[in-house]
């Protein structure tokens, strides 16, 4: 039995202190720990999250909020194309949104897009607008 299968706290635990690395600018640390917290969480059901997202934006397609989330989602997915095109729309709907940089800031690491990376995770931190 592996260490995350005794706890299930670990996951969020991982999570937490991946989003801790983010804030204080330790990118590569706060990724590998947000990417091994995926793998010991299964009670994400993606395609089930991304379903839901689907219907709730089609009543309400300017939410910027759930389209910051469908853009996670389908970054967790690896449809990067898909999560850049949501995470740039909720920044037309709130241009400074800290959550919706370091979101597209996580995107653009994984697809090795690092100067544009580092630019979204700098403009998240400067920001202090979360919705």
């Amino acid at each position: 039995m592996g260490r995350y299968e005794i706890d299930p706290y670990n996951a969020w635990a991982l999570r937490n202190r991946g989003e801790a690395y983010c804030k204080i600018g330790l990118y590569e640390k706060s990724l590998a720990d947000l990417n091994e917290s995926l793998n010991f969480d299964p009670s994400r059901r993606y395609e089930e999250a991304l379903a839901d997202l689907n219907r709730l934006l089609k009543i309400e397609p300017d939410n910027a909020s759930k389209l910051r989330q469908r853009g996670l989602t389908y970054n967790i997915m690896g449809r990067y194309v898909e999560a850049l095109e949501d995470l740039n729309q909720s920044l037309e709907i709130e241009p400074d949104n800290a959550s919706a940089f370091s979101c597209r800031g996580i995107v653009y690491f994984m697809i090795n897009w690092y100067e544009e990376a580092l630019s979204n995770l700098n403009k998240s931190m400067a920001s202090n607008v979360f919705h």
